[in-house]
């Protein structure tokens, strides 16, 4: 067994960049041996042989893999570039009375469009029927007006909330001059 292990390890350095080889935790682990075995020059039929299904199941899931692994590097392309450099933010608590101004370093991320955020189906949708189309949009709401939106309950305002603190950012902040792209 550890010689299996052992040898997808060599397949996986001598094929694979390694930008590449740190995404692979976003696959299960079927997906990721179908990918490295796929670019490893193995046909689909090859690969299907070797794992014991069929050729269609081989390709679903290679197109599954590519798709996760183009999403993971976009959102990880997205945080390096807009948030990476940026200082923690203050939590509203904190900012006092007012509203929470949101930092002049922090206005690009604003742009950003929801399907940056990598939220789940329910939260995007609802989002999207409510006119919320960026980042910029959703840090004005504050949760009372996140929990009117229809469909939108506590569990997904909870993911909403959870995915803006990995962007350092919050509900209910103030975003001065910033409109969303087009409008300005």
């Amino acid at each position: 067994m550890a010689d299996d292990a052992d040898a997808d390890a060599i397949i996986v350095d001598a094929h694979l960049p390694p930008w590449t080889r740190e995404l692979l935790g976003c696959l299960t682990a079927r997906e990721r041996e179908v990918f490295v075995l796929r670019q490893t020059g193995l046909t689909f039929a090859d690969v299907a042989a070797r794992l014991d299904f069929s050729p269609s199941r081989a390709s679903d899931l290679y197109a599954t893999a590519a798709t996760k692994l183009t999403a993971a590097a976009h959102r990880a392309a997205m945080y390096e570039r807009h948030v990476s450099t940026l200082e923690p933010h203050h939590r509203p608590m904190i900012c006092g009375a007012e509203q929470c101004q949101v930092p002049d370093g922090m206005l690009m991320v604003l742009h950003m469009p929801l399907l940056s955020l990598n939220l789940g189906v329910r939260a995007l949708n609802c989002l999207q029927q409510s006119g919320v189309r960026h980042v910029g949009d959703l840090v004005r709401k504050t949760e009372g007006e996140l929990l009117k939106i229809v469909n939108l309950g506590r569990k997904t305002l909870r993911e909403i909330k959870d995915t803006l603190a990995g962007f350092k950012l919050h509900l209910g902040m103030e975003t001065g001059s910033w409109g969303p792209p087009g409008l300005q």
